[in-house]
């Protein structure tokens, strides 16, 4: 059963360089939320903050009813967050069925009942390309496949909550589509999703409520509409 997310006044840090600054945000069950700013915002940041990837020194980080603020990433992910992370971590020297084992979970999540609903066949219908590398190193298969497959695996250890790192960054258009549609099927099964991006668009499509980020602060926090329909403040905070 989906749980939703809250954080509240999160400040995190590189060392003694703050890169948040009262960041707060909600993934209410089944919402594609997303996080939209410049290059150097704090998207990435506030993710990996979120998965205890990153320090954090004060903040409120709730999932459903666990707080989460002093777990360690393993912790967190057995929870049910799992994370796409922008560099996608693709295991080179295996192939893509392998890699998909290597994100596999117990078929029940101990303590929720869950049932784990990912097969390799379920994987290969949500992307079909995947199919056909199946036996293919994961060094050996392009960008946009990488993608796919990180997308996969992570799916593989059943998460309730996916948090998705930049997934269209430097893919060939027919990819960003073929992702997109993958994306707002998992939305439609009841999938939370909290995804960070920069293209506007691709975010736009698939997200109900969006954040923007501006130096490791929150400019803005309402729809994906009332975002589209401030133009000026979409200029101000993105170029765009």
């Amino acid at each position: 059963m989906a749980e939703p997310l809250e954080v509240q006044s999160l400040n995190s840090y590189y060392g003694s360089a703050q890169a948040l600054f009262d960041v707060s945000l909600q993934v209410a069950p089944g919402e594609a939320v997303v996080l939209l700013g410049r290059n150097g915002a704090g998207k990435s940041t506030t993710l990996k903050s979120i998965m205890g990837l990153v320090p954090r020194r004060e903040g409120r980080l709730r999932f459903g009813e666990r707080d989460i603020a002093a777990m360690q990433a393993y912790r967190i992910a057995r929870l049910g967050l799992g994370y796409v992370p922008e560099e996608r971590r693709v295991f080179a020297a295996l192939t893509v069925e392998e890699n998909l084992l290597v994100g596999q979970k117990e078929q029940t999540k101990s303590g929720d009942g869950r049932t784990n609903p990912w097969s390799f066949e379920r994987l290969f219908q949500l992307f079909p390309n995947l199919a056909e590398l199946r036996g293919r190193l994961g060094g050996h298969i392009s960008g946009g496949e990488q993608q796919m497959l990180t997308i996969a695996r992570t799916l593989m250890g059943n998460p309730s909550l996916l948090l998705l790192d930049e997934p269209s960054e430097g893919l060939a258009p027919i990819i960003v589509q073929q992702l997109g549609a993958a994306i707002k099927e998992l939305k439609d099964m009841g999938l939370s999703l909290l995804l960070s991006e920069q293209n506007l668009k691709f975010a736009s499509a698939i997200g109900d409520r969006a954040y923007v980020l501006e130096s490791g602060h929150v400019r803005f926090a309402g729809t994906v509409d009332q975002l589209l329909a401030d133009e000026e403040g979409r200029r101000r905070w993105l170029s765009l």
